[in-house]
């Protein structure tokens, strides 16, 4: 199997056609800034309406801001994953919960 490097700013639709994101099944978002993680999400969703995405949030606030950007495609595919480990217990609970 070969993999392939991309080297850009996942911000850019450019690196993401480059990359295929239309043919990925699964998109990583680690980035520490909530504004480039929505921005990268709304680039995203255009071209890949089905694609799951995991993405990093700092709290519960960042976490609402990712899945607010995500349902305005009316898509259930994102997972946002807060970074804080009291924080993610409390994501535990509330997905429990729900």
């Amino acid at each position: 199997m070969t993999f392939y490097i991309i080297y850009g700013d996942a911000k850019e639709t450019i690196v993401l056609k480059a990359a295929e994101i239309d043919k990925a099944r699964l998109l990583l978002v680690t980035v520490p800034s909530i504004v480039i993680a929505r921005t990268i999400v709304d680039r995203v969703r255009p071209i890949s309406s089905q694609l799951h995405i995991m993405a990093r949030a700092e709290g519960l606030e960042q976490m609402k801001t990712l899945y607010d950007a995500d349902y305005r495609f009316d898509t259930g595919n994102l997972v946002a994953v807060i970074g804080d480990p009291q924080e993610r217990n409390a994501f535990q609970v509330l997905t429990a919960c729900s």
